[in-house]
This record gives C-alpha cells, sequence and structure tokens, in this order.
C-alpha cells in the first residue's frame, strides 16, 4: 500500500494541476456530492400517451437527469508530441483482415460475417440474417396497468429520469394528464408501461410516478424498470 501510494503521488506530480492524490474520505466526499450541467432541453419522445384505444394523451417527455459518464480516453503518440506541431498529428488505427488458411491473402471487410459455434460446426450470421430476425418496433409509450407504490420500490429504477408532459398549446391534454396524476396520487399508485423511444430502440418496461412541480405543474416522472429475467435475488449472510 505505501509503495502504491508512493508512485501515484510522484505520478501525480508530473501531472502538475491535471491532478492529485486524496485520501479515501475526500474521495467519497467528492464524489457523493452531486453535479450539474446545463444542457439544451430538447424532447426525448413526442407522442401520445395511450391509456386505452379509444383514449390517448399527447404528450413530451424531457429527460430529468442523466448518467454522467467519463470522458474518452484520446490516443497519443510520442512521435507526435515531440514534432513540431503536436495539435496537428492525430492517431489512425488501420485494421486489415487476412484468411487463416492463407495468411498472405487480404480479406475485404465487406466478406467478412459474424460466426457462432454450435457444437463443432461455425454457423455464419451475416447482417440480413439480423435484420431478418430483428423484432419491428413502433414508438411508443402505451400503458400496461396500475401498480401500488409500494410495489415498485426505488431500488429497481432504471437509466435516466424522465419527465412527461402536456403540450403547452393543448388544454384538453394538460387537464386530462393532469387529472390522471391527481388520481394516482389519491390512490397511491403508479402506471406500468411499455415505453419504446424509436423504431430503433428495445421495447422497456417502465413506471410513471405522480408528481407536483415546484410551479404547480402535474407532470409523471418516467423510469426504466427491470423485466422479472433481469431480477437476481443471490442470499448473503448477515454483516453482523
Amino acid at each position: 500500500k505505501k509503495q502504491n501510494e508512493v508512485f501515484l503521488k510522484k505520478f501525480a506530480t508530473h501531472l502538475g494541476d491535471m491532478a492529485r492524490v486524496v485520501d479515501i474520505d475526500e474521495a467519497v466526499s467528492i464524489m457523493s456530492v452531486p453535479s450539474t450541467k446545463t444542457i439544451a432541453l430538447r424532447a426525448a419522445f413526442t407522442g401520445s400517451f395511450e391509456i386505452s384505444p379509444n383514449l390517448k394523451i399527447p404528450i413530451t417527455t424531457f429527460s430529468r437527469t442523466m448518467e454522467a459518464k467519463l470522458p474518452t480516453a484520446k490516443k497519443l503518440s510520442i512521435v507526435a508530441q515531440n514534432s513540431a506541431n503536436p495539435d496537428q498529428l492525430t492517431v489512425s488505427r488501420e485494421l486489415d483482415y487476412y484468411s487463416i488458411s492463407q495468411p498472405d491473402t487480404q480479406v475485404d471487410k465487406e466478406d467478412i460475417v459474424k460466426g457462432y459455434r454450435y457444437g463443432k460446426s461455425l454457423v455464419p450470421y451475416s447482417k440480413v440474417d439480423q435484420a431478418s430476425i430483428k423484432l419491428q418496433q413502433e414508438k411508443c409509450l402505451k400503458l400496461i396497468g396500475f401498480s401500488p407504490s409500494s410495489s415498485v420500490p426505488r431500488k429497481h429504477f432504471m437509466g435516466n429520469i424522465e419527465y412527461i408532459t402536456a403540450p403547452l398549446d393543448n388544454p384538453p391534454a394538460q387537464t386530462a394528464l393532469a387529472a390522471l396524476v391527481v388520481a394516482l396520487q389519491e390512490t397511491d399508485h403508479v402506471g406500468i408501461v411499455r415505453y419504446t423511444k424509436s423504431t430503433r430502440t428495445d421495447p422497456k418496461l417502465a413506471a410513471c410516478i405522480p408528481h407536483v412541480r415546484s410551479n404547480g405543474q402535474r407532470v409523471l416522472i418516467l423510469t426504466i424498470l427491470p423485466f422479472a429475467e433481469d431480477l437476481r435475488y443471490y442470499p448473503f449472510h448477515s454483516l453482523s
């Protein structure tokens, strides 16, 4: 541990103001503070909230919270850094394919297909095969049913959080959505929906939680839920 600490401190000194070594308590304290980032407000989904085949509410969803990801690492070249114009020289990767049976024969990328082993055989799986079995979807936000709030614990929330709102220029839609929010609050229930954001995304199971914003606007909070196959119940011994 002491050798690792000495190495990290020495490494940080070479980076200057870009890095510093802190103890575990300070690191946890820094990471526990949520950070905010101002972004342009854009609709994540625009369509109808289908309550039933005869009742559809025009809605728009906006992202409320998003996962913050670390910036991708950049590839640096020692040769470029030592040149006269290091900022103008980029690192690129060239990938060539060669035949296993004929190592000197180069194979075009268009002639390569995926293959999966089935026993001792190798079954080819081309892009045409992938497209033929791909599930065709239509973007939708469709109500499946209702569930008590206690049946949807916070630990099951997955992914980003979105707000479901009605268009400002559509008073009937605002009234319908507000009525649904009030009904869910009074009964202490949440809506369970099928959510397909676009024709290129897989359908997801989500919960619609009633919420009243500080300005009095009634909205639904949409959060992704796991399917039954996604849950794992592992028994662990008590820590005490």
